[in-house]
């Protein structure tokens, strides 16, 4: 047995017997650790030298060398020996050229990421602008804004009314509200939601839009209410096409006009069977002559 041997031999039984104290004695547990440790690092140590020394005795200068003889294909020290340099220079070489590889490839991967980043940037920027384009596509004008709180402000109080009389009175505020709002009947551009999407029995286009939760605007129904008013659409217009491609619950922007009917009561035609119905969800007559939705 040599001295690396010895070494290794000492420092396993100091490897068993650290173990032995961690596992079998709770009260040295730490310093069966440390021995372990400490044995562990000085059995790899005696190894290393073992090897050095066995390159050694095989005529190389060190076991690094001997490494490299192999894998050259040498065998001899002596041929090795005068190869060397050229074989350290080919390591280098090569050592270099790996080097520089994943350099190169850090470097792809690096751009790699800020181009994804650039990309994700514009991508989120362009979803953000589109955001805003919409918005700003489905803001309300100022004219519907005042007429949809005069129609909510008038629902409120009327449910507050201490008796009808007050209710018709009510009632007869809003109409002056609205009208001193709208002086014409004409609509460009309000935003709304299909409420009501659907033809009567002769295929003429039914169509409700809600405002608010409390307000529409509406077709009628059927032929013979709509004798004056003229508000079912027709299936050979253009709006009838465009309706067509749409659904119940779809956010529109709409043109037209609204009917005119008793100035006084509710300064446009409101349809509403009843006064509650009529001051709590009123629908007023509308002729529609274009929609638009929101495309990018």
């Amino acid at each position: 047995m040599n001295l690396y041997d010895g070494v290794a031999f000492i420092a396993l039984a100091g490897i068993l017997i650290g173990a032995f104290y961690m596992i079998f004695k709770k009260g040295r547990r730490l310093k069966g650790a440390g021995a372990s440790f400490l044995s562990f690092i000085a059995l790899f140590f005696a190894a290393f030298l073992s090897v050095n020394q066995d390159a050694k005795d095989a005529g190389f200068s060190s076991y690094a060398d001997k490494q490299l003889a192999e894998k050259a294909g040498i065998s001899n020290p002596q041929e090795f020996e005068s190869k060397k340099a050229e074989l350290l220079a080919e390591k280098a070489k090569r050592n270099a050229e790996a080097k520089r590889q994943k350099e190169q490839e850090a470097a792809e991967a690096e751009r790699l990421q800020v181009a994804k980043k650039a990309k994700d940037a514009e991508e989120e920027a362009k979803q953000k602008a589109l955001i805003e384009k919409e918005k700003a596509f489905y803001l309300p004008p100022e004219e519907q804004t005042k007429i949809v709180q005069i129609v909510k402000h008038a629902a409120e109080e009327f449910r507050n009314a201490n008796n009808d009389l007050a209710k018709g009175g009510i009632r007869r505020d809003r109409a002056r509200a609205i009208c001193s709002v709208k002086s014409t009947r004409r609509v460009q551009g309000w935003i709304g939601t299909l409420a009501e999407l659907t033809t009567n029995s002769d295929g003429l286009g039914v169509v409700a839009i809600s405002l608010s939760d409390e307000l529409k605007l509406t077709t009628m129904n059927n032929v013979f209410s709509d004798i004056n008013s003229n508000t079912l659409i027709d299936p050979d217009k253009p709006i009838f096409k465009k309706l067509s491609a749409l659904k119940e619950g779809d956010k529109v922007k709409v043109y037209g006009d609204f009917v005119r009917a008793d100035i006084k009561t509710d300064c446009f035609w409101e349809i509403s069977m009843t006064m509650a119905g009529s001051m709590t969800q009123p629908e007023f007559i509308f002729r529609f002559s274009d929609i638009e939705v929101f495309s990018d």
